[in-house]
């Protein structure tokens, strides 16, 4: 029972620094499908259903403990992560949909109808 609880671990963990890196370079390219879409390539095996799990459950506990201005700047590279992912040719249609979906779901609890509404009265 220990070993497989361990390996269950360090696939969960590889996974949780994947959703992490995948974000930050998201961020940091700007969206940029150039950079993104052959590090996705690479990692490809990463794109399946326990990614769209850890995405939505990563999502949820990140936008929880971040500040206000740190949730919108991670919803934001869900939303532009997810935009890629759309599109993106390879892999699963159906599991890249499924992260779409999560990543879109995600970004979602912070860009509200309420806060957009807030946003043109502040422009």
């Amino acid at each position: 029972m220990g070993k497989g609880f361990s390996t269950k671990r360090i696939i969960r963990q590889t996974y949780l620094k994947f959703i992490e890196k995948v974000l930050l370079v998201t961020f940091n390219s700007k969206g940029d499908k150039n950079v993104i879409y052959p590090w996705l390539e690479v990692n490809l095996d990463k794109l399946d259903d326990n990614f769209v799990q850890l995405l939505r459950s990563w999502a949820k506990i990140a936008l929880s403990r971040a500040s206000f201005r740190e949730a919108q700047d991670i919803a934001a590279s869900l939303g532009e992560f997810s935009n890629l992912i759309a599109k993106f040719p390879l892999g699963s249609k159906a599991i890249n949909l499924e992260i779409v979906i999560a990543g879109y779901e995600a970004a979602l609890k912070v860009f509200t109808r309420d806060s957009f509404i807030w946003l043109r009265f502040c422009i």
